[in-house]
């Protein structure tokens, strides 16, 4: 197998709970390399999505059918970006110092702003697909899904990680960032954007301006990145372009 399609499989499983063979899985080495293609992940995420949206629409009214997708976004990841934004957001919110923030997202139990960050995106999300008119809900979600990926890529490339005792996966990732794959997640968004919408601008702007303002706020917070926020960064990017699509609608 190709080193290719090897760091691909890499990343879709990480990324998602599909089932790839066993064999296919790769090393630390191509774990190392798998941020690379996650826009081709939420490429074929956007994919299964869509397939899930109009097999049901056809048996489900358009609400539950826009319910299902949405929460086919989480399922299809297995909660991974979910847990990372409540994590985020019950140690971000806490009030405490760094140290404290640190300590609290840690912790696997989620606390109450854990529990409020999720219902609010879950709510965010569904709202705005409700808002979106029929056949442009294609597009809606294949935009969300790249651009959440995009977006996680983007910060691992540029964004200062930081270092918690012993190997985790956002270390793992460091290994062969570069700056140049920030430039690579935004082709996609741009090549996306003139695909699927008549307002390019705008939607990089947003993918752009999100990022930014999430990385400054960590900054803020704990000084750097973890890998909860990068996941953080995920739910909340699907959920502003989402946003912004309801208002091209």
């Amino acid at each position: 197998m190709g080193d290719f399609l090897r760091r691909f499989i890499t990343a879709l499983s990480f990324l998602t709970i599909l089932p790839v063979p066993g064999t296919a899985h790769g090393s630390e080495a191509d774990l190392s390399h798998a941020p690379f293609y996650f826009p081709l992940v939420g490429m074929v995420i956007a994919l299964l999505l869509l397939v899930i949206y109009f097999f049901v629409s056809l048996f489900l009214p358009f609400t539950v059918s826009v319910v299902i997708t949405v929460l086919s976004m989480s399922w299809i990841s297995g909660g991974l970006h979910m847990d990372g934004l409540a994590d985020t957001a019950d140690g971000f919110l806490s009030g405490k110092k760094r140290a404290d923030i640190l300590r609290i997202m840690k912790d696997s139990a989620v606390g109450s702003f854990g529990s409020l960050a999720i219902v609010s995106v879950l709510a965010v999300k569904v709202s705005a697909l409700l808002s979106i008119q029929e056949w442009n809900i294609a597009s809606a979600v294949f935009i969300a899904a790249l651009g959440g990926r995009c977006a996680m890529l983007t910060l691992i490339s540029v964004g200062d990680y930081i270092q918690r005792d012993g190997v985790n996966l956002g270390s793992v990732f460091l290994k062969n960032r570069s700056g140049w794959n920030a430039g690579w997640a935004l082709a996609w968004m741009v090549v996306s954007s003139l695909i699927f919408t008549g307002s390019v601008m705008l939607i990089l702007v947003i993918y752009l301006m999100t990022t930014a303002l999430f990385y400054f706020y960590c900054l803020k917070k704990i000084g750097g990145v973890t890998g909860d926020n990068y996941g953080a960064l995920c739910e909340i990017t699907e959920a502003i372009l989402l946003i912004a699509m309801s208002a091209l609608s």
